[in-house]
């Protein structure tokens, strides 16, 4: 268990990393300097959908929901580093919040149509690996309850 709890660990990090940097470069898109960087990330190859998705999923009060969801995956993974049970509250309130944001996205139907078939397999993935972490996390949790 002690394995699955380590790699449940550096997933979190990893997804937390990775939708702090996605969080701070839609809040970027947002600012003065929007349409600048916008047009740099598209000379740097960035396809047109994964921006259109940057700033749906960051209008209004999805930037803050965004930003709640990224605080809690830190706050899960200090709670880890710190052998807190916590950490699967903290990981399953970002879950839930990402799950939202995705859920009540503007345009979800004509930006999933834009995406790949190599895009989907690795959103299936990534799926599949925060649902384990989170899993890994919740048994652990039960055990420690039993």
């Amino acid at each position: 268990m002690g394995i699955l709890f380590l790699l449940s660990g550096l997933v979190i990090a990893a997804y937390a990393g990775f939708s702090g940097i996605a969080w701070w470069l839609a809040a970027r898109l947002h600012g003065t300097d929007g349409a600048a960087m916008a047009s740099q990330m598209e000379q740097d190859g960035v396809p047109a959908h994964h921006l259109d998705m940057l700033v749906n999923f960051s209008t209004g009060w999805r930037l803050h929901a965004w930003a709640a969801s990224v605080a809690g995956m830190l706050l899960a993974v200090i709670a880890l580093v710190l052998g807190q049970p916590s950490a699967v509250y903290w990981f399953g309130g970002a879950l839930i919040i990402d799950c939202l944001l995705f859920m009540t996205c503007p345009d979800r139907k004509r930006l999933l149509e834009r995406i790949s078939p190599t895009e989907q397999v690795v959103d299936v993935a990534q799926t599949l690996a925060l649902l384990a972490a989170f899993m890994v996390l919740a048994w652990r949790e039960i055990v420690n309850l039993a």
